[in-house]
């Protein structure tokens, strides 16, 4: 006897031949049964409940500018910044861990809440990373634009206190990242003195090749 779906033959079961050769063909074949009973409205409801449908229901963002602030948009109609306070209100645990009391309490740090005006003031307006003027008048997300930088980076331990924050344009702080940079200062530029290529430095220092570019252009 052969398969009722893919027409290969089947084995002999105990009350006699099989009607499928195994469990993916009777499935197979239940489903094809099933949709020949389906009615167009069932298709559309069946529609209607998948992430295509909802995909293509959702309201795709048009504005060149942020509904709030004006600032180039990124999705939703709002710009970096708001975007996140909105996927905040919305529950996303991206957002959450993006503000610094939720980063501290997650890394399980000091948290005291900060006055960014007073550290700037406090470091006179320089780049406490590349020692060039900040320029108060930019605003996010201009890579010369003020931001609040971590020392040492609360994944690595530091907390979010003055004496851990500083003054850091938002490219050098970026360029920064999590990574400590200062721990691998020496290496980078003992390698790099060396004569080997950014890439071999950063594979010898265990840093990315970013951070090399960064190390070598703030220390040339």
């Amino acid at each position: 006897m052969t398969c009722h779906y893919c027409q290969k033959p089947t084995t002999q079961g105990v009350r006699g031949p099989l009607k499928y050769c195994n469990q993916k063909c009777k499935t197979a074949a239940a489903w094809e049964k099933r949709k020949a009973k389906l009615t167009p409205a069932d298709h559309r409801a069946q529609y209607e409940r998948s992430a295509r449908f909802r995909n293509a229901e959702r309201p795709k963002s048009q504005a060149e500018a942020c509904v709030v602030c004006g600032r180039p948009t990124r999705a939703r109609d709002r710009c970096v910044s708001h975007y996140r306070d909105l996927m905040k209100r919305e529950g996303a645990a991206w957002a959450r861990l993006t503000d610094h009391a939720s980063r501290a309490s997650h890394y399980g740090v000091e948290y005291q809440p900060i006055n960014r005006l007073e550290i700037f003031n406090r470091d006179g307006w320089n780049c406490q990373l590349c020692s060039k003027p900040v320029d108060a008048k930019l605003e996010f997300p201009d890579p010369g634009s003020a931001s609040l930088d971590h020392v040492t980076p609360m994944s690595r331990g530091g907390g979010h206190v003055p004496a851990n924050v500083q003054l850091a344009h938002l490219g050098c702080n970026k360029a920064k990242a999590d990574g400590g940079v200062q721990d691998y200062i020496p290496a980078v530029l003992e390698l790099t003195a060396a004569g080997l290529s950014r890439a071999e430095v950063a594979a010898a220092a265990g840093v990315t090749v970013r951070t090399v570019a960064w190390i070598r252009k703030r220390y040339a």
